[in-house]
């Protein structure tokens, strides 16, 4: 098959809105704008407009590529340097893929065919967006719309590593000038690269890029409206437990001063006689999560506070043992489920995670009513919520160490498992950190706390 013609079309990005007045044009995305004088807002207004992003409909849509080159000093290399701009590449057969900008371009298009070894990057994804196909590097600084799916057939190849030479006969009724043309595509938008691929996993660099300004313009913060607490469902209570609200006076002369506490805080994962009481696990849940006039301890974005403590109890002195959701407000023991062997699964692997043969006392668990932050945080919610988990623990750790128990907070545990013995459902409410608790053991190599 003879090659075909390629082209390469450029438009205004589709975050951009587009405002006019006698004065001129403004440019507008999420995070800032951009003023252009009337002459160039004319030369844009017939060259890179689309319908809908400007109450003027009959316009014309892209303008020549190689309009952009750069240095040549006119509005559109002005607007593409700020990733104001589209990339579209079309082909005979139509649309082929759109390059769009996140932020601006790390560099210009590539215009020689790529050569020599390349790989599809391990962190790279497709996913479906505003209704079609996106194949994305996180992180970098532009995304790829498919439109035409003879793309698809290059991924297994590149997914294995392969010569750049080798792609030309990959895609069937498509012309080795075409599969050139889309390599160099990917390639700009970091979909394939030539060097060695980073050490991040997909998960953990896709939650950086999408809670860290700068990778977009997406604004982040307080982009939405509170959860009604109305909407929330709590499981049924088997029965309520009331805990005495410590005296403050007296926890206030008793504690060491806070510089003793950070010396002394250390992670315990041994357990002695006689076992946590009921009035130690009061006392613990006043200092670490209790709520008082709106707020906790512990701060929280926004104060959302989407984080529920429940406690799978195997072994105290006056408490009965199984799963109690604890009620910050009214500082009391709800009992959701009773010991069976789900329960016991979660301590069993709570005592393995933490590299210990007997279970723990108490495992505090802690789960996340996700729409309680994600109504207001869209895209920074779940990376808040474990910021949260964290300053909880380190409540939990100081207010051990002063009350002489041992904790040890621990890397991971089983939502699915915690979701379906409390009766929730795992995409509504589920576990996000698990810390161990109990009366402190004279044989822990840590020694006991205030030693």
């Amino acid at each position: 098959m003879a090659d075909e013609p390629t082209r390469w079309t450029c438009i205004l990005a589709p975050d951009v809105r587009v405002t006019t007045n006698v004065r001129g044009m403004a440019l507008q995305t999420a995070v800032g704008h951009v003023k252009l004088p009337p002459k160039d807002a004319a030369w844009v207004a017939n060259t890179l407009l689309e319908p809908g992003q400007t109450e003027n409909r009959d316009l014309k849509s892209g303008a020549p590529a190689d309009l952009a080159a750069p240095g040549n000093g006119s509005p559109l290399d002005h607007l593409d340097r700020q990733g104001l701009v589209a990339h579209r590449l079309d082909g005979s057969f139509g649309a082929v893929v759109t390059c769009i900008p996140l932020r601006p371009p790390r560099g210009p298009r590539p215009r020689r065919k790529i050569t020599g070894q390349i790989a599809l990057a391990p962190q790279a994804m497709l996913r479906v967006r505003d209704g079609g196909l996106s194949l994305e590097m996180p992180g970098a600084w532009a995304r790829i719309v498919v439109h035409d799916t003879k793309v698809l057939e290059l991924l297994p190849l590149l997914a294995a590593g392969c010569n750049a030479e080798d792609c030309a006969d990959t895609v069937q009724d498509r012309p080795a000038a075409w599969v050139d043309a889309v390599l160099c595509a990917l390639q700009w938008c970091g979909i394939i690269t030539q060097t060695d691929p980073s050490d991040w996993a997909l998960h953990d660099l896709v939650l950086h890029a999408a809670t860290r300004q700068g990778y977009g313009r997406k604004p982040l913060g307080k982009t939405g409206l509170p959860h009604s607490d109305a909407q929330d469902r709590q499981p049924t209570s088997l029965r309520r437990i009331d805990l005495e609200i410590p005296n403050q006076e007296t926890l206030d002369r008793r504690d060491p001063p806070f510089s003793a506490l950070s010396t002394q805080r250390r992670s315990r994962r041994l357990h002695g006689d006689p076992p946590i009481s009921a009035q130690q696990l009061s006392e613990f849940l006043y200092r670490t999560l209790h709520q008082r006039d709106g707020h906790r301890p512990h701060p929280s974005g926004g104060a959302c506070y989407p984080l529920t403590g429940y406690l799978a109890l195997h072994h105290s002195l006056d408490v009965p043992s199984g799963l109690y959701r604890y009620d910050a407000v009214a500082h009391c023991l709800d009992m959701v489920a009773e010991t069976d062997r789900a329960l016991n699964r979660l301590l069993t692997d709570a005592a393995a995670n933490a590299g210990v043969s007997e279970r723990p006392q108490v495992l505090l668990i802690l789960s996340a009513r996700f729409a309680k932050t994600s109504s207001i945080y869209e895209d920074l919610s779940y990376s808040l919520i474990l910021k949260e988990v964290g300053a909880v623990f380190q409540m939990a750790m100081l207010s051990a160490a002063a009350m002489g128990l041992a904790a040890c907070p621990l890397g991971t545990g089983n939502a699915l498992a915690f979701s379906a013995l409390a009766g929730l459902d795992p995409l509504v409410e589920t576990s996000v950190g698990e810390l161990m608790l109990g009366a402190a053991s004279d044989a822990d190599p840590n020694g006991p706390p205030n030693a």
